[in-house]
C-alpha cells in the first residue's frame, strides 16, 4: 500500500502528465482563439475583406486578417511569440489559416442568429412579424433580404435575419423560401402578426399575394403597406399627372445632366455660382433626391443662371454647349419654373421629414398615421388658400433671381377667340396657372394620399384604446371589445378591467413622479418598457400582449432596404465570387454586430470557474442569461445548483453571503487544486502538492483560477437588502414563475435589459494576465510556456493560520440571516418540486445533507462536512456542462473528457499487463 501510495503521489506519472499537457494546450490555443475572435469581430463589423492575393506573413499584401495579426503582435508578446512559431513551423495548428477563420465567422455568424431566433421565442416575446425586399447583386442573382421586426425586453427592434437566392418574384416562390427559412429555425408562422413589403401586386395581392398566402395560414398576419413607398407613390403619381409638372423635372434633370457631363462646366459652376448645396440627379426610388435636386436649384438659381449665361456668352465654348446651355437658361427665367421651384420645394419638404421619421425602427403605426393625416392636411390647406399662396409665391420666385420674367409666358400671346363661351379660356396668367397647374397638383396629391392612409387607418382605430390609455383620456369600450374578437386567441375579456386599473395607475404615478417621462408624455413604447422594467406583466397580462401585438407591426419596409447598401459593400465587385453562405454569416455579424460583439469564445468556461470558484449564485445566473430558458427546461439540475449554493454560503464563498463582508477567510475563499489542501484535510500532506501538481479533474480541462475578495459584481439571484429584512414566509416563492427562487427577486433590482450585459459585466473578477495571457494560482504563462510561482505556498501559509478561525458564513451575523432566509427558500422550492413532479429520494437527501451543516458549530469537522470540500463542486459543474452542450445539440460529454476517460482506460489495461510497471512511464518519453 505504501509503494501504490508513493507511486500514486509520483507527479511524473502517465495520466497526470497527459493531463496537465492537456490543460496547457487548451489554455494557450484558447488565448489565441481570443485574439483571432477579436479580429474577425472588428473586421467584420465594418464589412472588410479578410484576405489579398497573397498569404504570407510579413507582406504588404497579405491582407486585412493577417495584417491585424501582425499588428497586434507588436504589442502582445504572446501572440508575437506564436506568430513567430507559425513562420518557423514549430507548431502543428496555428488557428490563424484561412480554414480556421472561415470556420469562425459561420460558427459566430450562427450565433448571432441563434441570438435573435431565442429572443424571438422567449416567452416574453412571442410574437413577431416579417419585412421583405429583394435585390439583384454583382453576379445578377437575386436575393431576397428578410428582416424581422419584435419586442423584446419592452423596446421593439428590428434585425436582419437572413438572405435568399430567389429564382423568380412569384408570390409562390417567395412563400416557400421564407416558410422554409422560418421553419428551419424554429419559428412558428402562427406567431407572426405582421407583415411590411412594398406596394407590388406579387406582395400586396388580397387573393395570390405573398399577404394573402400567409393570411390563408395565420389569420393574423395583417399587411401594412411600406409607409415610405407609400409617399414615393403619391410623389411619382403627382409629377406624372400635371404636364407643366412632367417638364419642370425633366428640365431639372437636364439641367444635372448638362453640368455633370463636362468638368470644365461643373467647374464653373462651382467657382461662379456659389452654390450652397450641389446639384442632385433624380432618383426614381429615392424620392427624398427630388426634395434635394429642388432645394439646390432654389437656393443656387441665381448662380445657376450666371453660370449658363456665362457659359453660351464665352465665344470659346464649343456650339452644342452653348446652344444647350442657351435653352436651360430660358426656360428657367420663365416665371412659371421659378414658382414651382418655391412649390415643389414647400411641398417637398414636408414630404422628405414624414418619409425620413417613418423610417425610424422605433416608429409605430398610430404615429405613421397621425403624421400622414398631418401631411394630407397640409395639402388641403394648400388647396383651399391657393389664391392667397399664388400671390405670396410670385414675389418669393421673382426674388430668386433678377433675370427672371416678371410676367408669365401668355402675357404676350394674342386671346384666341373661342366658338362657344367657355370661362376657362378666358383665363391667363396666375389664374390660369393656379387652375391648370397648382390645383391639378395639389388634387392628385390629396386623392393618393387618401387612399395611401386607408390600411394605416384601419390598424389605428384597431388599437385606439392604447393611445387613449397613454393620454389619460376617457376609454371607449368598444374599441377594447373588438380587439378583443379579433385577437380572441391571445387576449381576453379582462382586458377592459385592466385598462381601467392601468389609467389610474399611470395617473397616480403622473402625480409623484417629478420627472419628465410622467403619464402625459408617454408613447405606446414607453408603456411597454415601464411595464417591463416595474415587472407588471402579471398585474396586466392583456395590455402587455396588446401593446406588443401592436408595435410588433412594422410602418415601412426601410429596414430590408437599407441592408442593401452592405450587401454590396461586402460582396463588391472584387469579391464578386463569395458564396452566399460566407455572405449570410458576415452580413449578420455587420448588420447585428451589437450582438456580435458580445459573442464570448469561452462563456461555458467563465460558468464552470464560478461554480469552482464556490458562486454558484452567479454561475445561475451567467447560466440564465447566457443559455434563456436552460434551467427552466432541467428542474433537477436547478435543484441541485440551489443545494450546492446554500452549502457555499455556509463555506462563506457565495456572493450572496459575501457581499455582507469585506473578504471571507482565506481557507473558504479558495478553491485549492486536491482534496488534500481543501479545509476538511487541513495542510498535513502539503508535501505531497508540489505547484501546479494535482489540480481537479475538470470537464473543460481547465485549471480554474484562483477567486479573488471583489464587491459583488453580478446582482444576487436572490436580493440581499430585500431578503434579509424580508417577513414574508416560504410558501411566497413561485417555482413555476422562474424555476428559481432568487430570480425572481433580482429581477425587482434590475431592469430586464440587464439580460443583455457586456462580456466585462459576465466576466468573474479581475484576473492577472501576464503578455495578455491568464495567471492561475498556481502556473502561469509568460510568451507561451507555463513557470510555476511561489504564490501556492504562500497560500497554503495562510491557510494553515487561517484554519483554527473557519466561522459560519466567514462569521457575519447578516450573512448567516442570509443564509437561514435562503434555506427557507429552498424549503419551499423542495416543497414546490414535490407537489408538480411528485417526490424525490435524492432531492430529499441533498437538502437533508445540506441543512445537517447548520447542527455543528464547526460544519468543516462533522460527519457530513465533505460537502464543503471544495472538491465536491466538480460534479455540479459537469452535470451543468453536460446540459449547457446538450442545449446546443452537441455531445454530452466534451471532447477532453472523452479523450481522458480513453487515456485512463487505456492505462488501467497496460497497468493490469505489466503488474504496475507502466504506472512508472513518462509522457516525455513517448512524445519526444
Amino acid at each position: 500500500m505504501l509503494c501504490w501510495i508513493t507511486r500514486k503521489s509520483n507527479k511524473n506519472i502517465v495520466d497526470q502528465q497527459l493531463e496537465e499537457q492537456m490543460r496547457k494546450t487548451i489554455q494557450y490555443y484558447l488565448e489565441v482563439l481570443k485574439r483571432v475572435v477579436a479580429v474577425l469581430k472588428s473586421l467584420s463589423e465594418r464589412g472588410l475583406a479578410f484576405r489579398r492575393h497573397e498569404e504570407n506573413w510579413g507582406s504588404p499584401n497579405n491582407g486585412n486578417f493577417m495584417g491585424a495579426i501582425e499588428l497586434i503582435a507588436k504589442f502582445d508578446p504572446f501572440l508575437h511569440e506564436h506568430l513567430e512559431k507559425c513562420k518557423n513551423e514549430k507548431v502543428n495548428a496555428t488557428y490563424l489559416s484561412k480554414p480556421v477563420y472561415e470556420e469562425l465567422i459561420e460558427i459566430m455568424g450562427k450565433h448571432v442568429q441563434d441570438k435573435i431566433v431565442n429572443q424571438i421565442n422567449n416567452l416574453d416575446t412571442k410574437y413577431y412579424s416579417i419585412i421583405v425586399d429583394s435585390t439583384p447583386n454583382l453576379t445578377y442573382v437575386d436575393q431576397l433580404v428578410i428582416v424581422v421586426r419584435y419586442c423584446y425586453n419592452g423596446k421593439s427592434c428590428e434585425r436582419f435575419f437572413t438572405i435568399l437566392p430567389i429564382e423568380n418574384h412569384s408570390s409562390t416562390t417567395l412563400f416557400n423560401k421564407i416558410q422554409q427559412v422560418l421553419g428551419e429555425h424554429k419559428l412558428s408562422l402562427e406567431n407572426i402578426c405582421g407583415q411590411s413589403y412594398d406596394t407590388a401586386s406579387n406582395m400586396k395581392g388580397s387573393e395570390k399575394g405573398l399577404l394573402a398566402l400567409f393570411k390563408n395560414i395565420n389569420r393574423y398576419a395583417d399587411y401594412v403597406p411600406c409607409a415610405a413607398h407609400s409617399l414615393n407613390l403619391v410623389g411619382e403619381k403627382a409629377v406624372s399627372t400635371v404636364p407643366e409638372v412632367v417638364d419642370y423635372f425633366g428640365i431639372l434633370q437636364e439641367l444635372y445632366v448638362f453640368f455633370s457631363g463636362s468638368p470644365r462646366s461643373w467647374g464653373i459652376l462651382n467657382t461662379q455660382g456659389n452654390l450652397h448645396f450641389s446639384l442632385k440627379i433624380l432618383s426614381v426610388t429615392r424620392w427624398s433626391a427630388h426634395y434635394e435636386a429642388v432645394r439646390a436649384i432654389k437656393n443656387g438659381y441665381m448662380g445657376i443662371l450666371q453660370t449658363l449665361k456665362h457659359i453660351f456668352e464665352d465665344s470659346e465654348e464649343k456650339p452644342e454647349c452653348k446652344r444647350d446651355a442657351k435653352n436651360l437658361y430660358h426656360k428657367l427665367v420663365k416665371l412659371e419654373y421659378a414658382i414651382l421651384t418655391v412649390v415643389w420645394e414647400e411641398v417637398l419638404e414636408r414630404f422628405n421629414k414624414t418619409s425620413k421619421k417613418l423610417q425610424t425602427p422605433s416608429f409605430d403605426v398610430f404615429e405613421g398615421y397621425l403624421l400622414l393625416s398631418s401631411l394630407l392636411s397640409f395639402v388641403k390647406e394648400l388647396r383651399e388658400n391657393s389664391a392667397d399662396r399664388i400671390a405670396h409665391y410670385e414675389p418669393e420666385a421673382k426674388g430668386l433671381c433678377e433675370d427672371i420674367t416678371s410676367s408669365y409666358s401668355d402675357a404676350s400671346k394674342c386671346i384666341v377667340t373661342r366658338k362657344f363661351s367657355d370661362c376657362i379660356a378666358s383665363l391667363r396668367g396666375a389664374d390660369k396657372f393656379r387652375i391648370e397647374v397648382l390645383y391639378q397638383l395639389d388634387d392628385c396629391l390629396i386623392i393618393q394620399l387618401r387612399k395611401r392612409i386607408d390600411p394605416y387607418e384601419q390598424i389605428a382605430k384597431r388599437f385606439k384604446f392604447l393611445s387613449e390609455l397613454v393620454n389619460n383620456s376617457e376609454i371607449d369600450e368598444d374599441s377594447i371589445k373588438f380587439i378583443i374578437l379579433y385577437y380572441k386567441d391571445d387576449i381576453d375579456h379582462k382586458l377592459v378591467s385592466e385598462c381601467y386599473q392601468f389609467k389610474e395607475y399611470l395617473h397616480f404615478r403622473k402625480s409623484q413622479n417629478t420627472e419628465e417621462n410622467t403619464a402625459s408624455k408617454m408613447q405606446c413604447a414607453d408603456v411597454l418598457q415601464l411595464i417591463c422594467e416595474q415587472h407588471l406583466i402579471e398585474v396586466f397580462p392583456n395590455i402587455n400582449t396588446a401593446l406588443k401585438l401592436y408595435l410588433t407591426m412594422p410602418i415601412t419596409s426601410c429596414e430590408a432596404e437599407r441592408n442593401f447598401p452592405k450587401l454590396s459593400f461586402i460582396k463588391n465587385k472584387f469579391w464578386s465570387t463569395m458564396t452566399e453562405e460566407r455572405l449570410n454569416s458576415l452580413c449578420k455579424l455587420s448588420l447585428g454586430n451589437d450582438i456580435a460583439r458580445k459573442l464570448l469564445c469561452d462563456k461555458t468556461v467563465r460558468i464552470q470557474k464560478l461554480v469552482l470558484a464556490g458562486r454558484v449564485g452567479e454561475a445561475i445566473e451567467a447560466t440564465q442569461q447566457l443559455y434563456p430558458g436552460l434551467l427552466e427546461r432541467n428542474p433537477n439540475l436547478l435543484f441541485m445548483l440551489k443545494c450546492r449554493q446554500f452549502v457555499e454560503m455556509v463555506n462563506g464563498t457565495d456572493s450572496e453571503v459575501r457581499c455582507f463582508s469585506a473578504r471571507s477567510p482565506k481557507s473558504q475563499d479558495s478553491y485549492p487544486g486536491s482534496p488534500n489542501m481543501s479545509p476538511r484535510h487541513g495542510t498535513n500532506n502539503s508535501h505531497l502538492n508540489n505547484a501546479g501538481a494535482d489540480s481537479p479533474n475538470c470537464s473543460n480541462g481547465v485549471v480554474p483560477s484562483k477567486s479573488k475578495p471583489v464587491h459583488n459584481k453580478y446582482p444576487a439571484i436572490s436580493s440581499s437588502s430585500s431578503s434579509s429584512s424580508s417577513s414574508s414566509s416560504p410558501s411566497s416563492v413561485n417555482y413555476s414563475e422562474s424555476n428559481s427562487t432568487d430570480s425572481s427577486k433580482s429581477q425587482q433590482h434590475s431592469s430586464t435589459s440587464n439580460q443583455e450585459t457586456s462580456d466585462s459585466e459576465m466576466e468573474m473578477e479581475p484576473e492577472h494576465y501576464t503578455n495578455g495571457v491568464l495567471e492561475n494560482t498556481s502556473t502561469r504563462i509568460m510568451n507561451g510556456n507555463y513557470k510555476h510561482e511561489e504564490i501556492l505556498q504562500t497560500d497554503e501559509s495562510s491557510m494553515e493560520h487561517s484554519c483554527p478561525q473557519r466561522q459560519l458564513c466567514g462569521g457575519n451575523q447578516a450573512a448567516t440571516e442570509r443564509m437561514i432566509q435562503f434555506g427557507r427558500e429552498l424549503q419551499a422550492l423542495s416543497e414546490q418540486l414535490c407537489r408538480e413532479y411528485g417526490k424525490n429520494a435524492t432531492h430529499k437527501k441533498m437538502l437533508q445533507d445540506a441543512f445537517s451543516l447548520l447542527a455543528y458549530s464547526d460544519p468543516w469537522s462533522c460527519p457530513v462536512g465533505q460537502q464543503l470540500d471544495p472538491i465536491q463542486r466538480e460534479p455540479i459543474c459537469a452535470a451543468l456542462n453536460s446540459a449547457i452542450l446538450e442545449s446546443q445539440n452537441l455531445p454530452k460529454q466534451p471532447p477532453l473528457m472523452l479523450a481522458l476517460g480513453q487515456a485512463s482506460e487505456c492505462l488501467r489495461l497496460m497497468a493490469r499487463a505489466g503488474i504496475g510497471s507502466c504506472s512508472f512511464a513518462r509522457v516525455d518519453d513517448y512524445l519526444h
